[in-house]
């Protein structure tokens, strides 16, 4: 074989392998970004596998007067370390409900200027704590009572909305979940519905 047909053969032969080898590199680059995607993927299925499900219900405490029990259950399998549920207002006092002061998980005497515009020098409070674990099945439950709000205002049960923010027992960052809440049937019968039932 001649000189000039030896450099072809090498030529063709190191083109070949430079092809080859780009190809490989091509592959393994589809292949990392392929698995970084998956591993993304598989991160946010199992971060909304952990989130948090709860559920609230609003239950009448049958004592003649018009206040409630709201327990908020926890419906997915990974404990919670703590707990805090805030009632959620679209304008100040719109929610019917609030939680009263003094039990386990309710301030006393909050600082006024730190309570929402909507909650100052109001006789309930718009947030409860549980400082203890709740495990799955589990609720962790609050007294309510109705707010004092001027007469002619409905009292409307789908205002009573709810959100948590919440730490797993195996901690991490804090979850902020929404939480559906449920009126029972004894609860809705003692829940003021007709204008002027407000006290003042």
């Amino acid at each position: 074989m001649s000189d000039s047909s030896a450099e072809w053969v090498t030529a063709i032969a190191t083109c070949a392998l430079a092809v080859v080898t780009a190809a490989l590199a091509v592959g393994a680059i589809g292949a990392f970004i392929y698995a970084g995607r998956a591993y993304r993927a598989q991160n946010a299925q199992l971060k909304l596998a952990r989130t948090p499900v709860l559920r609230g219900e609003v239950s009448s405490t049958g004592s003649g007067v018009a206040t409630f029990h709201l327990d908020v259950w926890l419906s997915t399998p990974e404990p919670l370390a703590s707990l805090r549920v805030i009632i959620e207002e679209a304008r100040a006092h719109d929610c019917p409900l609030g939680f009263t002061p003094g039990q386990t998980g309710v301030e006393q005497y909050p600082d006024q200027d730190a309570l929402p515009p909507g909650w100052r020098n109001d006789p309930l409070r718009p947030e409860a704590r549980r400082a203890e674990r709740l495990l799955p099945g589990r609720a962790a439950t609050w007294q309510m009572a109705l707010r004092q709000r001027d007469r002619g205002i409905d009292a409307d049960p789908s205002k009573v909305r709810l959100r948590a923010e919440c730490i797993a027992a195996l901690g991490g960052e804090p979850w902020l979940v929404e939480v559906p809440v449920t009126m029972t049937e004894d609860a809705m019968r003692d829940f003021p519905i007709e204008p002027g039932a407000w006290t003042t």
